[in-house]
């Protein structure tokens, strides 16, 4: 068998036919992403330059993965996700023994310093009447700053 493209590869595995191997995704969404933790003991074990390229999900510390990784493992995949909107940028403060920021959806998430992950603490809409629903700041799906 030839050797295949990611793209072919992934279209012959869809299409119930056999590949020259199978698809391998990391860190295409965020249920196939891996901890920011994990992903720094991985480029370790592999000898390869510690480091990240940022967060996919700052939420679950999910990293994004470098290209160095990608040809190593030979991931198949790439991640294509919208931006933040342009209204809205992460910001990150220290308060005592945690981390705290705000989304874009204006949730409190918050983290232990020796935290894994980001958990609500905030909930904007908790209480919220159908008067609130309606000056409710939303987030614009179509801001062009998320697809630049």
């Amino acid at each position: 068998m030839l050797t295949m493209t990611s793209a072919e590869r992934i279209r012959a595995a869809i299409n119930h036919q056999e590949p020259d191997r199978v698809p391998f995704d990391l860190g295409a969404t965020f249920s196939s992403g891996i901890h920011i933790t994990a992903y720094q003991a991985l480029r370790e074990h592999l000898g390869l330059p510690s480091g990240s390229g940022g967060f996919f999900c700052i939420d679950e510390q999910i990293s994004e993965i470098q290209e160095d990784l990608k040809v190593r493992l030979k991931v198949d995949t790439e991640s294509v996700m919208p931006g933040g909107p342009s209204n809205w940028a992460l910001s990150i403060e220290e308060h005592g023994d945690h981390s705290y920021f705000t989304n874009e959806w204006q949730i409190g998430l918050k983290m232990p310093r020796s935290g894994f992950y980001f958990d609500m603490v905030a909930f904007p809409l908790e209480h919220a009447t159908l008067a609130d629903l309606e000056d409710f700041a939303w987030p614009d799906p179509s801001d062009p700053a998320r697809y630049t």
